[in-house]
């Protein structure tokens, strides 16, 4: 599991530095990202190119985007990353702070799932508890 777990960390350090390729090189080719129910983009990105996708849309949205771990807890299931999430929209110049839930399933040291929650008992629920 420590390699699970270095993934999801180093995951967020590459993103946030801007290498979008190295924070793509932790998830598997196949991998997903669903967008919370919430975001109008509520839909499932299905392999590296659309999750790149929608990576570089909230990037361009988004000056100075950062998604900044709070919180890593692994449960039975995968991980939920408390995130904040800060920028300022690039056209209107309003900021952007906000706080959500990222669970992780993580397979061989590569990320193969990331599911979006905004309601924290939802995505705790999802991976169980530790043990």
């Amino acid at each position: 599991m420590g390699d699970d777990l270095e993934a999801v960390r180093r995951s967020y350090e590459d993103f946030n530095r801007g290498d979008l390729e190295a924070w793509l090189g932790w998830f598997s080719a196949d991998a997903t990202w669903q967008a919370a129910r919430e975001d109008p983009d509520a839909a499932l990105h299905s392999g590296l190119d659309e999750i790149r996708r929608y990576a570089e849309g909230w990037i361009e949205a988004y000056e100075g985007l950062r998604c900044e771990p709070q919180e890593i807890i692994q449960g039975d299931h995968g991980y939920v990353v408390w995130v904040r999430v800060t920028g300022t929209g690039r056209s209107s110049g309003i900021p952007l702070d906000m706080e959500q839930a990222q669970v992780m399933t993580v397979r061989d040291g590569r990320i193969a799932g990331t599911h979006e929650y905004f309601d924290r008992a939802e995505a705790l629920a999802v991976v169980g508890p530790a043990g």
